[in-house]
């Protein structure tokens, strides 16, 4: 029996580290206490590391990193299920509704009911899979 060679797949060390990041947030998504703090503590390296990583791969400040899973989580919520905008607030760790709701326009330019009178109505619009990108 021969073994296929082609069939390995090499990540490196920081790819490796991006996505033990990623699941982080994911699997805390819904906890509000988790920041960065917790993060670092979750993926096990410092404070200082995580964002000199996070800079160079992608230029982003884990604080808004972790924002950013949590908008877009939000937007695909509200966008594809029928669920009202505070219950989709604490499914994505925000234990303020208004809180929830200005950080949601500063982050897409309206509202989340703005935003679910524009977008649930057609899932599949190319301006909202855009913001899932």
């Amino acid at each position: 029996m021969d073994f296929d060679y082609n069939d390995i797949k090499m990540y490196s060390a920081d790819d490796k580290l991006v996505r033990r990041i990623v699941e982080s947030i994911q699997a805390h998504l819904e906890d509000p206490a988790f920041d960065v703090a917790a993060l670092c503590a979750d993926v096990g390296i410092s404070r200082v590391h995580l964002n000199r990583k996070l800079k160079e791969k992608g230029n982003v400040p884990p604080s808004v990193l972790i924002k950013s899973f949590r908008m877009k989580q939000a937007a695909y919520l509200l966008a594809n299920n029928k669920v009202n905008v505070s219950e989709v607030a604490y499914r994505v760790g925000f234990s303020s509704h208004s809180y929830f709701s200005s950080s949601f326009r500063d982050f897409f330019g309206m509202t989340p009911r703005e935003f679910v009178q524009q977008y649930a109505q057609n899932p599949a619009d190319e301006n909202l899979n855009k913001l899932f990108r």
